[in-house]
This record gives C-alpha cells, structure tokens and sequence, in this order.
C-alpha cells in the first residue's frame, strides 16, 4: 500500500444493509468529482465487498461503525475500509486488484484494496473539484 497521499474522502457508516447503497452513492459522488468515473464499476464493486463483509460478520442487534474511505497513492486508488467487527476472513481481490489488511489497536483493522489508475495516470494528473 502506497504512502504518499494526494486526495482523501471518507464516510463513516452504521454497519447494517442500508449501508451499502450509500457506499455506492459515496463512490460515485467522490470518483465524478475526482473525474475518474472509467474506474466506477470496479472501485464500487470493491468498497461494496469490503463493507459488506463487515456487515455479514457483525452483530445486526448491536451493529458497530465501518468507515469507507477513497485515496488518491501514487498510481492507484485506495479503497479503505476501517472497522472492528472480530473474524473477518480475509479479503479476496477481483481481477486487477491487491488487497490486504493493517491490524490496530484493540481489534480495529483497515482492510484495503489497491485499484490501478487508468492509462498509466497517476494521482497528480488526476483532476480535483
């Protein structure tokens, strides 16, 4: 996972399954903004795996947080979602994609998933509102 960041945006949702059209709309809202709708479908079905995973393991009686967030890393897009719902499996990643899992303290975790920039662009050439 790259370090340098250029552009950051995040949202922090009631994991439950109302969560998850809002991730959509969270998605397409940034990534219009960031004129980078080419990578719509991928980046949307990447941030809807992640955050549903979170919501299938957690507890639908006492649902916990998951924050969604979107960042701009050198050549890639960086799908993130924070949470601390205990036994998540670990992520799986789609075609074209890396992903992986940061532990924290007191059982948070990041689970991550790194998109490629189309047509070699990097976060620099990206144009922002």
């Amino acid at each position: 996972m790259s370090a340098h960041t250029s552009q950051m945006d995040d949202i922090r949702l009631v994991a439950q399954p109302s969560a998850l059209p809002v991730t959509e709309l969270f998605v397409r809202l940034i990534l219009t903004d960031w004129s980078l709708r080419p990578m719509l479908e991928q980046t949307t079905a990447a941030a809807r795996r992640l955050v549903e995973a979170v919501i299938e393991a957690g507890n639908p009686k006492a649902p916990s947080f998951v924050t969604l967030r979107l960042r701009l890393s050198a050549e890639v897009l960086l799908v993130e979602v924070d949470d601390d719902v205990p036994g998540l499996p670990e992520p799986k990643a789609g075609p074209g994609e890396r992903v992986g899992v940061e532990h924290g303290v007191g059982g948070a975790r990041t689970t991550w998933c790194e998109l490629a920039l189309p047509g070699g662009m990097n976060a620099r050439q990206v144009r922002l509102p």
